[in-house]
């Protein structure tokens, strides 16, 4: 990728965007965290779900990446 350098950290939701419309990583998409982590490229999620609703997807994925919620459910 000739682009991939003036990237600097790259920030991703989550339904729709990391997740398809089955609620899965694609394996086009995991290829691509796995460059920018390989390339020194900071990977975050976010997303307004909760954190039961993020961490699943993290391990299922075994993604370590920073993650950041912005607190609207309920307890």
């Amino acid at each position: 990728m000739c682009c991939a350098k003036m990237y600097k950290i790259v920030f991703s939701d989550v339904d729709g965007t990391l997740l398809n419309s089955e609620h899965k990583i694609t394996p086009l998409t995991e290829r691509a965290i796995k460059d920018l982590k390989n390339r020194g490229i900071p990977f975050v999620i976010i997303s307004a779900r909760s954190p039961s609703g993020i961490y699943p997807i993290l391990e299922e994925y075994r993604l370590r990446c920073p993650i950041m919620m912005r607190r609207c459910w309920r307890r």
